[in-house]
């Protein structure tokens, strides 16, 4: 009874200690955006999916500045930081793409991103942007 009622004091101490919600700053300034065609004779871009036509697919430049320190916690020893594009699509509304993407450490809770191509192209499963 009495370890039962230790554990739960600490549990009700770490929750409370852990209900913060600390908002990071940053910014994000998209600086080109690419669309080309992946054609039959382009294996490279188009061996992983099973239909081998034509499809467009696109990339970005991007940079990022953001202080993600305000998220860790005595109890936070890393985060994964995340870029996702939002866009919609005739047919499919709602479309989410990550375009870049990292964990971050305690260490060195920033990142700087200057004039980066995205880490993942995308592509659009009507096979164009149009």
């Amino acid at each position: 009874s009495l370890t039962t009622s230790i554990m739960l004091v600490l549990i009700c101490i770490i929750t409370a200690t852990s209900l913060r919600y600390p908002v990071p700053d940053g910014e994000i300034s998209i600086q080109d955006i690419d669309v080309y065609v992946v054609a039959d004779s382009v294996y490279g871009h188009a061996r992983w999916h099973a239909d081998r036509r034509s499809q467009e697919f696109a990339e970005t430049r991007m940079d990022v500045h953001a202080d993600l320190n305000p998220l860790f916690t005595w109890n936070t020893k890393q985060v994964f930081f995340s870029v996702i594009a939002r866009y919609q699509a005739p047919g499919r509304p709602d479309n989410d793409v990550v375009l870049h993407d990292r964990i971050v450490t305690r260490d060195y809770p920033f990142v700087v991103l200057e004039d980066a191509k995205s880490k993942y192209g995308f592509r659009e499963v009507s096979k164009t942007f149009r």
